[in-house]
């Protein structure tokens, strides 16, 4: 999750950019936001998944056999126990991508797409896209990575929103 973090620096180091603009903090209140969209998003998708298309939306095989097949059940169980250090592991780790896709690549796609839409969506896509070489790997089914990339869109519009009122990650 640093490979994007990492090529934004390492650029913007060889650049006449400013390297603290990668790395600037926005408000308290708006990573509060964000992290609360994010896991609203997460959830919308999750029971788009689960309700239409019956896919696992990439649980562990070992907890739906915990659960006797029942990914109700086994999301639930993760949300409550599992999500907390989740969350925690992935804001550490999700700062390489933010660096990377908002405080590197949004700002350069800015400079050439002045619509936000058309913006954000763009860097949602090579967001997402950038994803599905792991999620093959992984044996993620197909209908998992397209709700994964349309997820990814969709939270690309909120943190492009969220990072355009700042110009922070």
């Amino acid at each position: 999750m640093w490979i994007p973090g990492g090529m934004a620096i390492v650029l913007t180091l060889f650049s006449k950019d400013s390297f603290r603009s990668l790395l600037k903090i926005g408000p308290l209140g708006d990573i509060g936001l964000g992290l609360g969209l994010t896991f609203l998003s997460f959830i919308f998708f999750l029971i788009l998944c689960l309700s239409f298309s019956q896919v696992s939306f990439g649980l562990p095989e070992e907890a739906l056999t915990y659960h006797k097949g029942n990914s109700w059940q086994a999301w639930v169980r993760f949300l409550i126990l599992g999500f907390p250090p989740l969350i925690f592991m992935n804001v550490l780790f999700a700062l390489g991508e933010e660096i990377g896709w908002r405080g590197y690549l949004l700002k350069k796609i800015g400079l050439y797409i002045p619509h936000f839409w058309v913006r954000s969506l763009s860097v949602g896509f090579i967001w997402g896209t950038w994803h599905i070489p792991l999620c093959l790997h992984l044996g993620f089914p197909l209908a998992n990575i397209l709700i994964f990339v349309m997820n990814v869109c969709l939270i690309s519009i909120i943190y492009a929103r969220l990072f355009e009122r700042h110009f922070s990650i």
